[in-house]
């Protein structure tokens, strides 16, 4: 082992930035597609579409960049342990809530356009995975503050 154990650590600041910019990305990418493409989004709307729209922009932000942020924000912010683990459960916290919001949302559509909810595997499985992630997040909230 080298003096100090330090000249074999490999540095993350390469790969976060990476991540950082593929986050911005994916997020200019996601609102491109949806307001050129896809005639926009909002909660209350006569184009129908802008509400389910709505769905997939929350998701994105939610469990792709929130849940991801949370997941390297120990490497990228050069804090104290518990200042890290503060805003990792923050981030959670608000990749949760955009990730309900984007099911209120797709809820909301379906019973505008009388459509029937949860009738596909995926609406499914997405409601295992939030409600999963959900427990999680409280689970560690439990487990590590209180």
């Amino acid at each position: 082992m080298a003096k100090g154990g330090s000249s074999y650590r490999i540095s993350a600041t390469p790969v976060t930035i990476f991540v950082h910019l593929l986050a911005i990305s994916i997020a200019t990418l996601s609102l491109v597609w949806l307001i050129k493409f896809r005639e926009g989004f909002a909660f209350n709307s006569r184009i129908k579409a802008k509400i389910f729209n709505l769905h997939p922009l929350l998701m994105i932000l939610g469990f792709l960049l929130f849940s991801g942020e949370a997941i390297v924000v120990y490497k990228a912010i050069p804090a104290n342990r518990k200042a890290q683990k503060t805003v990792h459960l923050i981030l959670h916290f608000i990749a949760l809530a955009a990730g309900i919001l984007g099911v209120y949302a797709v809820f909301k559509f379906h019973n505008e356009v009388h459509l029937p909810n949860m009738y596909t595997l995926h609406s499914w499985i997405g409601l295992s995975t939030i409600s999963l992630f959900g427990l999680q997040v409280i689970y560690i909230h439990v487990l590590c503050y209180l």
